[in-house]
């Protein structure tokens, strides 16, 4: 058993795929894994991983030929494996060589930490290492009400039996409603490190021009009792989701007690 899964998603990912590959390979950090979940699989991105499978063993494959949302592709990667430690780590965002390594070792050093986060750099052009720093030190009491762990962050499995998956309802917003329950269950731990670099090139979930960003962050203000930035938006965040359940493994579940001060 790995002690760390990297849980990723691929659509459509054929310009990111042989870079993400490579960096992959740079990681100091060894004893971990990428389960990863590919929709509609073109005849590409197959190519470049079975060639890559060859040579290592670092990727447990699992194909989808329906496109699954990416907080239901993160759900079945979860289910997928069994590592004591947890991160994401997008295929269109490249992580520094440390940057596993440096978290597994905070959490191995700091048994009442449960979720780590550090640094990162929003980049306009994949593999590029100049951009914008995003240092998130010393914002602790921000944590709760924005997404200050980044796109990095890990996190012990043990709090998902708390807080539960991904809320598969959500499509651009669920990493930072997720985000926002572990952190509800758990102690985190910021570490001065440069993580990797965070692509902004507005083609993501939540920065494509049809991106449901808008409306789901609405959604996980009224669930987490967060100031509400675009009251036009509340009554169809309300008609359109279910704002006190999350839905994952194809069930529902109550959130009641995620919600702070309920």
């Amino acid at each position: 058993m790995p002690k760390v899964t990297a849980i990723t998603s691929v659509y459509q990912s054929e310009r990111y795929l042989q870079g993400y590959l490579k960096n992959i390979t740079k990681q100091k950090f060894k004893d971990f894994e990428i389960v990863m979940e590919i929709n509609n699989a073109s005849y590409l991105e197959l190519k470049y991983l079975r060639k890559f499978r060859k040579k290592n063993n670092l990727i447990k494959l699992l194909v989808s030929s329906e496109l699954n949302s990416m907080s239901k592709s993160w759900n079945n990667c979860i289910n997928n494996s069994n590592s004591e430690y947890i991160c994401i780590w997008n295929v269109d965002d490249q992580r520094t060589p440390i940057s596993i390594e440096s978290m597994a070792n905070t959490l191995d050093k700091n048994k009442d930490i449960d979720i780590v986060y550090g640094h990162y750099h929003k980049v306009k052009k994949f593999k590029s290492k100049r951009g914008n720093l995003v240092d998130v030190s010393n914002q602790e009491h921000l944590l709760k009400i924005g997404m200050l762990l980044g796109p990095f962050f890990m996190f012990r499995r043990e709090i998902l039996k708390s807080s539960g998956l991904f809320d598969e309802q959500l499509h651009s917003g669920a990493d930072y409603d997720f985000a926002l329950r572990i952190l509800n269950f758990g102690n985190s731990k910021y570490i001065k490190e440069n993580l990797g670099y965070f692509l902004d090139e507005g083609m993501g979930a939540s920065t494509k021009p049809n991106s449901k960003q808008e409306i789901e962050r609405t959604v996980i203000e009224l669930r987490h009792n967060i100031r509400i930035l675009n009251k036009s938006l509340v009554n169809d965040a309300k008609s359109l989701y279910d704002i006190s359940s999350i839905y994952f493994n194809e069930s529902k579940h109550s959130i009641k007690k995620f919600i702070p001060n309920d």
